[in-house]
């Protein structure tokens, strides 16, 4: 009889142990989701408030991190693969502006029923981007 007690005891000693396990993962699961959520109320509550209060102000030091972070990256570009590396960059990005603004140039052109501005810069835009959007060719030397 007392061998049948000591399984039993065993049985619910193992069970309790999982029971315990489960609520440790789940109590942990708890703790960092209420920690992710404080953290993100900490920084979105500033936030919102700054921008619902003071949009000027919130949109000036928006735009100074923003070119402060631009600026951060042109000198690491510089640094580390020099001038010509962050020229050709930089022509890339007055590429993809220039397509990107007579894209929408056509766009609000076509909806305003602008057809004779909209079709020419639409086609001139495609038809640029597939001439001069595709990788250098490799030289054979």
């Amino acid at each position: 009889m007392s061998s049948d007690r000591n399984r039993l005891d065993a049985v619910l000693e193992r069970a309790l142990d999982g029971f315990g396990r489960i609520a440790t993962v789940l109590g942990a699961a708890l703790l960092v989701a209420a920690a992710a959520a404080l953290i993100s109320a900490l920084v979105v509550l500033p936030l919102w408030l700054a921008a619902t209060w003071a949009p000027r102000l919130y949109s000036g030091v928006l735009a100074f991190l923003v070119l402060l972070l631009l600026a951060a990256m042109l000198v690491r570009k510089l640094r580390t693969g020099g001038a010509v590396s962050v020229v050709a960059g930089m022509v890339q990005a007055g590429k993809w502006m220039v397509w990107l603004a007579a894209a929408y140039v056509s766009a609000v052109a076509l909806v305003n029923g602008l057809l004779t501005i909209g079709i020419p810069l639409l086609v001139l835009v495609i038809g640029s981007a597939g001439y001069f959007g595709g990788r250098p060719r490799r030289q054979r030397g």
